[in-house]
């Protein structure tokens, strides 16, 4: 299981780190443009920066930043010590697949409907922050998937993932016909309305909404879930998160079959294309506030009692 890791800035546990005194040099922020309510929060955390000696980058134009503070994502991605992207899960995820490649750290406000993954609150935003600015805070490492079609030996798509690869039919209602593999050993033929592949992290996604388990974010393992399988018997299977997967499209009549990686890339599937999925060689940083503790989370997203 990787490691989780508590860091203060000041070791003397009983006092605070005095205010301006930042852990980070460069931050860099990102958010949705379209949304007021984001927007208020951007100007509520840009508020609370300023007051550190903090180099900011800035994803797009705004009133907030000077011309110097405007940055490309890939420029950001190496420059900063921490991103902080402003709204849901979505723009958490979009900013940690691009940031993944650079080992760098990130936090998110949450602006969206369930946030799992945002852990800073819109109402309670500089009393969460400034802590984490000051060294106080916990340090998670979430690994990501790499996937791959290959159509007669060639690829013609590769994606990364940081909840989940999924297999699925498209415009039509007949089911999909799949084979997986897991290190080269055949699983099953079965047939489907497809099948994910899910991390930890996307364990409480489009995984447990198909009836699979959740799983603790930093265990080192994946799921495969099938999607409305014909035969009932065809359940959830847990593996090494080093395991090797291929998902083989077949069937005798066409198919209408897309691969899509978290949601957002996407791919058209011929008959006989092979879906590899690997763990990625690259880990992302999640930073939590002190005191983060996710069964709590699992409570307040889930509606448990």
């Amino acid at each position: 299981m990787p490691t989780v890791y508590y860091r203060r800035l000041n070791p003397d546990m009983s006092q605070s780190p005095s205010p301006g005194h930042s852990r980070f040099e460069t931050i860099g922020l990102i958010w949705k443009n379209s949304d007021p309510e984001v927007l208020q929060s951007l100007h509520e955390v840009v508020e609370v920066l300023r007051g550190y000696s903090i180099r900011l980058l800035a994803a797009e134009q705004h009133d907030l930043f000077s011309a110097g503070e405007v940055s490309t994502l890939p420029e950001m991605a190496r420059q900063a010590d921490l991103i902080i992207p402003v709204g849901g899960d979505g723009t958490f995820i979009q900013t940690a697949r691009h940031l993944s490649a650079f080992s760098g750290k990130l936090i998110g406000v949450n602006q969206g409907h369930l946030g799992f993954l945002a852990d800073i609150q819109p109402d309670s935003i500089e009393a969460t922050l400034n802590p984490v600015i000051q060294g106080q805070y916990l340090e998670e490492e979430r690994f990501l998937l790499e996937a791959k079609v290959i159509r007669n030996g060639k690829t013609l798509f590769e994606c990364k993932a940081l909840n989940d690869v999924v297999v699925h039919k498209w415009s039509h209602i007949r089911m999909l016909q799949l084979e997986t593999y897991v290190n080269g050993v055949f699983v099953h033929h079965y047939r489907s309305d497809g099948q994910i592949v899910s991390t930890p992290t996307g364990s409480t996604a489009y995984a447990l909404s198909a009836g699979g388990p959740i799983l603790y974010p930093t265990m080192d393992a994946m799921v495969l879930v099938p999607i409305c399988p014909h035969r009932l018997s065809h359940r959830a299977i847990t593996i090494s998160s080093d395991s090797k997967i291929d998902i083989k499209v077949c069937g005798k009549t066409p198919v209408n079959a897309r691969v899509t990686c978290d949601g957002q890339d996407d791919f058209e599937l011929c008959k006989n294309d092979i879906v590899k999925i690997r763990k990625s060689p690259h880990t992302l940083t999640i930073l939590h506030p002190e005191g983060h503790d996710h069964f709590h989370l699992l409570r307040d997203k889930l509606g448990w009692g």
